[in-house]
């Protein structure tokens, strides 16, 4: 069964806005004299789905 070209396109639309997040979330997190970024068990999910937001980017 083909998946439905909206649904991939919304599924990636919010994959997206996830990975932002994250990166923002990194930005403040990194102190001036840390050069490195948290690690992602450091950060929250999203808070309306917890699955979300911790293995997207290949990381756990």
């Amino acid at each position: 069964m083909d998946p439905n070209p909206m649904v991939v396109a919304e599924t990636y639309r919010l994959m997206q806005q996830i990975r932002l997040k994250k990166e923002q979330i990194i930005n403040v997190a990194r102190k001036p004299k840390d050069k490195r970024a948290a690690s992602s068990q450091d950060l929250p999910g999203d808070p309306d789905n917890p699955h979300l937001g911790k293995e997207i980017d290949g990381h756990v």
